[in-house]
């Protein structure tokens, strides 16, 4: 293992790291643990990928999101033309 790092040249991803450690949790024939690094890192992939999904849901609930704040600015100025009668003056961009 100590060699595969040396080849190449720079710092390894954890990624890169954690797949190491499971080619030679392979070749050392424990394959009960091998699984059980496996199933480990696959259910934090998941939870890693809802948090980012909430990260984003939440941004949107919260208007934080850029376009969705851009978007609100249009339609209300929209509705306000509306009930100005004053719609000829605002512009869509």
């Amino acid at each position: 293992m100590t060699n595969d790092c040396k080849k190449m040249k720079r710092a390894l991803s954890v990624e890169e790291i954690q797949n190491l450690v499971e080619d030679e949790l392979m070749k050392l024939n424990a394959f009960s643990v091998a699984r059980k690094y496996i199933t480990y890192r696959f259910q934090r992939a998941l939870a890693r990928q809802s948090n980012t999904t909430d990260d984003q849901i939440l941004s949107l609930i919260e208007c934080a999101n850029e376009e969705v704040k851009q978007e609100f600015i249009k339609l209300t100025e929209y509705q306000l033309g509306l009930s100005s009668g004053t719609l000829d003056t605002v512009t869509e961009s």
